[in-house]
Formats: structure tokens, sequence, C-alpha cells
């Protein structure tokens, strides 16, 4: 395409705090994202990187970058470690979680019941809902700690056998309890090591990486995001933080939209937001709307579909186009040999019209090397093409 420029990430003049990089194009975000990634550390900024991309690759970028204190969690604080909350009230948060994410009333009631019974038998001795269920794994766990009681004088042996029932009756919720447990703890230390750790806990110049599965139907997605939008909405209320979005082959434009439009206005807050193409399989208005919340837009090389929805974004002009007629005298003998040749049989007509275009076409969207990208600056309209 013509009018490139060279643009070097060391130069760049997008000082902005929010800017969206879409396309095929993974040299230009590479680049960008580490200049940003190393101001953020200088200035020592909290940085939260929420990867649907699940590119496991964060660790090492973050530490070349100047982040060598690191956290890899799920976002809201751990209700189900000792050290943050008395089991009792964990129980009452698990079963908050599981009524958010979509279980049964029956379900979770029954689950509640289960996890109230076998604290009755434990005797204060177990710390968390992961213990008690540890301790009480199977039937044969279960008998042990009867036959103790039993022995002491605690309880009768009728007792113990009514305990046994209640526990058959109830067993399946100890496995829903586990199961969903597993769930909330899916994205925990993939590769760092960090214990179970909450945003509020991050100090300045210290980075954390929330893992999240690309999957646009998966509900305990959702539920995570709407935690970790919470939590990153009271951050950015009060201290500089780095918030960096890899949205993977998906948009992820539903999941992001209130935290982006909550924090992109906040001065003490950057916004890096990275997808493989922001409109596809999206309806273009929402898309567009959503691009247009980040300062700039940096756009590589999109299918056709997506490239004309990114080319409407640009401004207009106006361009003379030619247009040329050629008449040629169609009567039998209504020219003479000479006329044919000196080829003055015919009339050649040139006119001109106007027409309208955008400054950046599609096809010259689409064309675009893995070296060359768009700048759309969303306040002011200014577009430029560039290359590394």
């Amino acid at each position: 395409m013509r009018g490139i420029q060279y643009y070097r990430a060391n130069n760049v003049s997008l000082d902005d705090r929010t800017v969206l990089i879409s396309g095929q194009c993974a040299q230009i975000k590479a680049l960008y994202l580490a200049e940003q990634l190393k101001q953020a550390a200088r200035r020592g900024y909290k940085t939260v990187v929420i990867d649907f991309g699940r590119t496991g690759n964060f660790s090492s970028i973050l530490d070349s970058c100047g982040f060598h204190s690191q956290h890899a969690f799920v976002a809201g604080r751990d209700n189900y470690a000792s050290s943050e909350t008395p089991i009792c009230e964990a129980i009452s948060n698990l079963r908050t979680h599981a009524c958010k994410m979509g279980y049964e009333h029956s379900t979770y009631a029954h689950m509640t019941a289960f996890l109230s019974f076998l604290m009755s038998l434990d005797s204060g001795n177990c710390h968390s809902i992961q213990q008690l269920l540890r301790k009480f794994s199977n039937q044969e766990k279960l008998e042990e700690t009867l036959h103790t009681l039993v022995k002491s004088g605690a309880i009768t042996v009728q007792d113990a056998e009514d305990k046994i029932q209640t526990y058959l009756e109830y067993a399946a919720s100890g496995i829903i309890a586990d199961t969903l447990l597993t769930e909330l703890d899916f994205i925990m230390k993939p590769n760092i090591g960090a214990e179970a750790f909450s945003l509020s806990d991050l100090k300045q110049g210290e980075a954390a990486v929330l893992y999240a599965s690309e999957n646009n139907s998966t509900d305990l997605n959702d539920y995570m995001v709407r935690l970790w939008t919470s939590d990153l909405i009271q951050m950015a209320a009060r201290e500089p933080i780095l918030i960096v979005i890899n949205a993977g082959h998906h948009p992820q434009i539903d999941r992001m939209y209130e935290l982006i439009e909550s924090t992109s206005t906040k001065t003490n807050v950057s916004i890096f937001y990275s997808s493989y193409d922001l409109f596809s399989g999206v309806d273009a208005k929402r898309a567009i709307a959503f691009a247009k919340i980040f300062r700039y837009n940096i756009y590589g090389s999109h299918s056709n579909e997506s490239a004309e929805v990114i080319s409407s974004m640009f401004p207009e002009h106006w361009l003379t186009q030619f247009n040329y007629a050629d008449d040629h005298n169609q009567r039998i003998m209504g020219e003479s040999l000479i006329d044919k040749i000196l080829g003055t049989d015919h009339t050649m007509t040139v006119s001109t019209s106007l027409v309208k275009e955008t400054i950046i076409p599609a096809y010259s969207i689409v064309g675009l090397t893995e070296y060359e990208f768009i700048i759309f600056d969303t306040l002011t309209n200014e577009v430029q093409s560039a290359s590394i």
C-alpha cells in the first residue's frame, strides 16, 4: 500500500492510555506490549494480564520487562482457605457461588446440608472445605471417626448407624462441592506456583496473570470475569494500573465491555487490548462502539468481511474518477478507408465525476503484510499507515 511510514516502538507517539490492536500482526503486538510493560515496570505500576488465549508465556514476558514478582490466580479473595474465612462462612460463600453459577436450589441446599453435617463430626479439626472433604472422602473413613466417637461415649451405636445412612443419602453432594471447588480453582498456578491470592493484595510494581478460556459458552468463565471486573474497577478508582487483555481468537467484547468502559476514562489506568480479529462473529455496530472506547486502534491484516467494517470507520474523501467512452461508426461504408487506416473512424470521449471513498479501502487492509499496520486515532479521526 502507498505511504508506508517507518515506525519504531521506542519512537511511538501513542502515549495515550488506551490502545487496541487487532489483526494478524504478531510482531507489532509483541513490540507494543513490551513497550507498555517496560513503562509500567519503570513507573512501579500494578499490572494485571487477562489471558483468554491461554498462551502460557506471559510469565517470561513479564519477567523480561521488569516484573519479577508475579502471581497467577482467580480474582476475588480466597473464601475457602482458613487464613481468610472460618469454615462455616466458607460453606456459606460456596453456596452463594453455586447459586450464581446456575446450580439448582435443591442441589446447593443439599451440598450445604452435607458440609454442615461433616462439620458436626469433625470437632473443629479441619480448617477448610477441602480438608473436610478429604477427611470424609469415603464411608470407611467416616466409620473410623464414628467408631472413635462411640468408643468415647460421645454418640451411641444407633447414632452412628443413623449418621452412616445420612452420609450415604447426601454423599453425591460431596462430589458436587468438590467439583465446584475445582472449577473455582481451575486457573490457579499454571506455571508460577503462587498460592491463592487476591487482586487487592497486589503491590505496586507487581504483576498478576488471570488465565481463562476463550470458549464463549463457558458459564464459569463469565462468572470469573465478573469477579475480575469488580476487583479491577475498585483498583482503578484509587491507584495506577496497567490492564493487558489478550482476547485470543474470540473478541471477548461482551465479557470485557463493562471493564473497558468503566476504567478507560480514568487517568491512572492504561489499557492494552489485543485480539486476533475483533470483528469476527460480532455485530459490526457493537464491535465499532467497543473499538472507539480506545483512543488508538492499530489494525493489521484482516479477512475481507472484517476489513470492510474497519474501513467504514475511517474518514472518506472525494476522488476524481475518469470515465472513458469509445464511439465507433457502425454504418456500412460510413467511413472511408483512410479513416480506418488513420484510426479516425471512432470518437473517444473522456468525462470525470467525483466519487466518495474511504481513506483506506478494505482491499488495502486485507493486503497488509505482517509488518504493516494502520493507526487510527478515534478522537481526531486521523489515520496513518505504518510499518516496522
